[in-house]
């Protein structure tokens, strides 16, 4: 399946299938046509358009979306160091805009459904020495603990034998050559060590002709390494070209990559014996990328038809 892409302004959106087997992304100008005349896709349209009254900080790790009401998503970004922006669809004050001060500098953020039962999002606060857990609709801290190697990356994530397995998840904290986990309480009960500081975080079953599929966390660091834990235990590990920017779970079939050199490519794991194996990658500039370098990549069934497309976000 050739590239299907959509330019709005300077920005462009790519999807593709994650498993071609060639890497061969069609992006001649003749193939950049308008979605609703491509194969078995719906035409594309505007779904939400808003402007905000603050400038935003350029970090990925410091924005987010979460559902605090349990239902509307809400946008979380920092406008500074110490500030975080809270954008809700159904506030009318202030024109939906509503500010947390911190109180020092924040370094992540992410929103999860880190209680069992209560049914809506909390915000995820990392920083240099704190996991600070908020719960935005009820505008009070849950809890707070100390991370003595940093947080430069927390993720909500199920983690395989904890209660996460059973469809909970838990606060994920990664710093300095260590990853950390609370449950909803603040109790710490998941730690591993990996070679680096780590960068990025993902998790989920991603392992293919697997018959007791079980959760597995990936996580990116500083010295160009992929890591693939089943629970405490390292099974893999890859080694990159550069450092490790983003990586994203494939369900039943393995895991999507970005390094800071704007390199991304495609990793498949065949059985649960299996290592990952490199399906494909772009380079900066390729014919993937449309001669734009990515910056940005998810993991989503954008045509409906039942397999997973990667999502490039590109920048000229």
């Amino acid at each position: 399946m050739c590239a299907q892409t959509i330019t709005a302004g300077n920005g462009t959106l790519q999807g593709f299938k994650p498993c071609n087997p060639s890497g061969q992304i069609c992006a001649s100008d003749s193939l950049i046509k308008p979605v609703a005349q491509t194969e078995r896709m719906a035409p594309w349209r505007t779904a939400f358009s808003f402007s905000l009254p603050h400038r935003l900080v350029d970090n990925p790790l410091l924005l987010t979306i979460g559902r605090f009401d349990g239902r509307h998503p809400s946008l979380v970004a920092a406008t500074t160091p110490t500030q975080l922006l809270i954008h809700s669809t159904t506030q009318t004050a202030g024109g939906g805009v509503s500010l947390l001060n911190v109180g020092e500098s924040v370094t992540c953020v992410d929103a999860g459904r880190l209680h069992p039962t209560l049914g809506r999002d909390w915000l995820l606060i990392g920083t240099a020495q704190q996991l600070r857990v908020y719960d935005v609709h009820e505008n009070q801290d849950i809890f707070t603990v100390e991370v003595s190697d940093g947080a430069s990356v927390v993720r909500c994530l199920p983690i395989a034998g904890h209660p996460a397995e059973g469809g909970n998840v838990l606060a994920i904290v990664g710093g300095n050559c260590s990853v950390l986990g609370f449950d909803d309480t603040g109790v710490e009960v998941f730690w591993t060590v990996t070679g680096d500081t780590v960068r990025t975080m993902a998790a989920g079953r991603v392992t293919a002709n697997d018959a007791k599929p079980t959760s597995k966390l990936l996580i990116g660091t500083d010295d160009y390494a992929i890591r693939v834990y089943e629970r405490e235990e390292a099974l893999h590990e890859i080694a990159e070209t550069e450092a490790v920017a983003q990586v994203v779970a494939i369900p039943d079939y393995g895991f999507a990559y970005l390094l800071d050199n704007h390199t991304y490519g495609v990793y498949a794991i065949a059985s649960p014996t299996s290592p990952p194996t490199r399906v494909w990658r772009h380079k900066k500039g390729g014919s993937g990328g449309g001669g734009r370098a990515v910056v940005a990549i998810c993991v989503m069934d954008v045509d409906g038809d039942g397999q997973n497309e990667l999502i490039c976000g590109c920048v000229s």
